[in-house]
């Protein structure tokens, strides 16, 4: 039989470790609300498809992040009219490819497996953009 006293414990264990990254993605939504213009969008994200790939996985892969933190600053860029395109472009390149962790990479698993990794990873992300944006413009 399941002890309910534990689980809920548990859970509010949980919750309350979870809690400063939360508030902390709330912080990070709020500063990027209330400084990053339309305009600033606009110019990093103009709706060319190269423009746009070429931002997007560069921003991404910069500012590598959670899963979480990408779902939440993707529906942010989605509310400033940023393109489907772009937006999974960035998500993409968000939680999978770091720039930061490059010399780790090369370090650990070697400069050939870094690179080819990276390449194959830049490949599919952009693959499965052109996919995604095809089957929510169908949709």
């Amino acid at each position: 039989m399941l002890d309910y006293k534990k689980s809920i414990k548990q859970a509010g264990v949980s919750i309350i470790k979870i809690l400063p990254m939360f508030i902390g993605i709330i912080f990070l939504v709020g500063i990027f609300e209330t400084f990053v213009t339309p305009k600033m969008l606009a110019y990093l994200f103009n709706g060319n498809y190269f423009h746009d790939t070429l931002s997007a996985l560069l921003s991404g892969s910069i500012t590598i992040g959670q899963v979480v933190l990408g779902c939440i600053i993707s529906f942010a860029l989605l509310k400033k009219s940023v393109t489907i395109f772009a937006m999974t472009l960035f998500f993409l390149s968000f939680t999978t490819i770091g720039i930061i962790q490059i010399p780790l990479e090369v370090e650990v698993l070697g400069k050939k497996f870094t690179i080819i990794q990276n390449l194959l990873a830049i490949l599919f992300i952009i693959l499965s953009a052109f996919i995604i944006t095809f089957l929510m413009g169908i949709l």
